[in-house]
């Protein structure tokens, strides 16, 4: 059954809500910091009720995790041309443009309170880390499969290597996050993983 005129403005009007409630929760952490991020504080920025805030999310960082991706997903998606070593190169260089970028440092303060406010840990990790780990750790396996890593490779421990290299900089900040350096961490990790058939 076709939707009706006054369906279809419903759902247009629940997308602006809801991208309004994302663009605020951003912009919250981006000018007052992560601790001024509350769902009145969301819906008072977005013009929304915080009844509407709650229709699709329970926790502030559920909100604050989402606005990430909704800026992020499309930047970070892995592009398969079948050189795997190549491809995770350009995929983390991307990783590196989005870190770098305007939205890195509110990156950096989700993986800060998220070792200590559990709402915050459970946002990232359902929405943000394990789906992009799963789909990394896919491309990981299929390259130990058809022969472009070596079969011994553990792929999570390699998947280790390289992210916990390049967020353990982030984090702490004692070297710069650059293409460079992130082109010799995979160069690195990868020494003895890549196959030599």
């Amino acid at each position: 059954m076709p939707a009706t005129k006054t369906t279809a403005r419903g759902r247009v009007r629940d997308e602006t809500k809801r991208a309004a409630i994302l663009s605020a929760a951003l912009q919250i952490v981006e000018t007052d910091g992560l601790g001024k991020l509350s769902m009145e504080g969301i819906a008072n920025r977005a013009g929304v009720s915080k009844v509407t805030v709650y229709r699709w999310w329970s926790h502030p960082g559920e909100v604050l995790v989402d606005s990430l991706l909704n800026v992020v997903e499309p930047s970070l998606a892995w592009q398969d041309t079948g050189d795997f070593v190549h491809d995770w190169g350009r995929q983390l260089n991307a990783v590196v443009r989005f870190l770098n970028g305007p939205h890195g440092a509110v990156a950096r303060a989700v993986m800060g309170a998220a070792q200590a406010d559990e709402g915050v840990r459970e946002a990232y990790l359902t929405r943000f880390h394990q789906p992009r780990r799963v789909d990394i750790k896919a491309h990981v396996d299929e390259a130990i499969r058809t022969g472009q890593l070596d079969p011994e490779t553990d792929s999570d421990t390699l998947i280790d290597l390289v992210y916990g290299a390049l967020y353990y900089r982030l984090l702490i900040g004692h070297l710069p996050l650059t293409q460079r350096r992130t082109r010799q961490i995979l160069t690195t990790a990868l020494q003895g993983a890549v196959s030599r058939q």
